[in-house]
């Protein structure tokens, strides 16, 4: 639930040649929370902020390509740790949602639309997805002769598309790219309290919908050869509300 690694926006492989790698990408995120619902019934409250969100991904990645440096489509899979930047309080006690290793995926596709012997020019389109869980809170207490038992859960689902354009130059050994991006986060979130009030059961849920401010930023990187057909890359990517950096390693076979 974050900007996704890119990488160059134009195609680099050949017509059947595979890529195969790894790729880290570590971005903060400040979120909203629209349509805000108690057990389906709309609350009033307009929209809640999540400032800061933390996203970490570990994905395997591996790209195909179709027209000899013209198309290539690609696909990645792995896991997320999904932290809230601040913790609240809850029952008396201070929460924080910590998703660990929860599993998140990916397809894309990138064209080359112009190509010369030091630029390339190119299209990207990707799209991810993300599932994050936690139990955020269980126990029971005592308050004003109630006995109070439960356990609160938090469940993410997201998903975001990117679309970037723009240059990549080339020189022996080395690539730099970048250009602008559009990027849209959707999906919805849900924090259900299960438990019982003198031992007679019952159950709350709230659930929203989740967007962001800003839809349009800027990316850049640098890919590098470490050898013969595999190569190494950092980049930076930021939206005004989101910003992310990672990194990948891959061999072309």
């Amino acid at each position: 639930m974050a900007i996704d690694f890119m990488g160059p926006p134009s195609a680099s492989l050949d017509s059947g040649q595979w890529k195969i790698g790894y790729t880290y990408h570590y971005s903060k995120n400040d979120l909203l929370v629209k349509d805000i619902k108690l057990n389906g019934t709309d609350t009033g409250i307009d929209e809640e902020d999540i400032d800061g969100m933390k996203v970490e991904r570990h994905y395997f990645t591996f790209n195909y390509g179709i027209e000899p440096r013209r198309w290539e489509v690609y696909g990645f899979l792995g896991i997320a740790n999904m932290k809230e930047n601040e913790s609240w309080s809850l029952f008396g006690e201070d929460v924080r949602f910590d998703a660990k290793n929860d599993f998140a995926f990916g397809i894309g596709t990138k064209i080359t639309t112009n190509s010369s012997e030091d630029v390339d020019w190119g299209i990207l389109v990707q799209a991810s997805w993300l599932k994050a869980e936690d139990k955020l809170w269980s126990g029971t207490f005592d308050y004003d002769g109630d006995t109070y038992s439960g356990k609160w859960d938090e469940e993410v689902d997201a998903w975001e598309i990117q679309v970037a354009v723009g240059p990549t130059f080339k020189n022996d050994g080395w690539k730099v790219y970048g250009g602008p991006f559009f990027h849209m986060i959707g999906g919805d979130t849900e924090s259900k309290l299960t438990g019982s009030v003198n031992e007679v059961p019952g159950e709350a849920k709230i659930s929203g919908d989740l967007q962001q401010d800003n839809w349009f930023g800027g990316y850049i990187g640098v890919q590098i050869d470490l050898w013969k057909n595999v190569d190494i890359g950092v980049e930076y990517a930021y939206t005004g509300s989101c910003e992310g950096i990672g990194g990948n390693v891959s061999w072309k076979f």
